[in-house]
C-alpha cells in the first residue's frame, strides 16, 4: 500500500512538485514502471488482487495507455486508486483479526 501510494504522490503535481518527472521521456518511463511497481507491491502485501488489469495497468479506462504516458494527473489518479484498494484490503484483514480477538475475549467474559 505504501509503495503504491508513494508512487502515486510522485505524480501529484500540486503537492509534490518534481518537474523533471513530467517531461515526455520520464512520463513514458514512469508509465512503463507502473506494472512492475504494482506487481512488486502486490507480491509484498500478499493480498489477492480482484483484477489483474489493475496490477498490469492495462485496460482500466478508455485511453489509459495514452493518458498515462503524458499526464502526471492520470498516473496520480490510477496509482492512488490502486493504493487505496490495497488500503481497503489491509483494513479488512485488520478488522478480521481484531473481530476474532474481540469475539474470543467476549466469550471468555461471559
Amino acid at each position: 500500500m505504501i509503495i503504491k501510494i508513494g508512487y502515486a504522490f510522485l505524480y501529484q503535481e500540486i503537492y509534490v512538485s518534481v518537474p523533471f518527472l513530467y517531461n515526455p521521456i520520464t512520463m513514458n518511463i514512469g508509465a512503463y514502471l507502473m506494472p512492475l511497481i504494482n506487481g512488486l507491491a502486490s507480491r509484498i502485501s500478499g493480498f489477492p488482487q480482484t483484477d489483474q488489469n489493475v496490477v498490469d495497468a492495462k485496460g482500466l479506462y478508455p485511453g489509459d495507455n495514452i493518458c498515462r504516458a503524458y499526464s502526471p494527473h492520470a498516473v496520480w489518479h490510477e496509482e492512488a486508486g490502486n493504493g487505496f484498494l490495497e488500503m481497503m484490503f489491509l483494513a479488512d484483514t485488520i478488522y478480521g483479526v481484531l473481530g476474532k480477538a474481540i469475539e474470543e475475549r467476549d466469550s471468555l467474559i461471559e
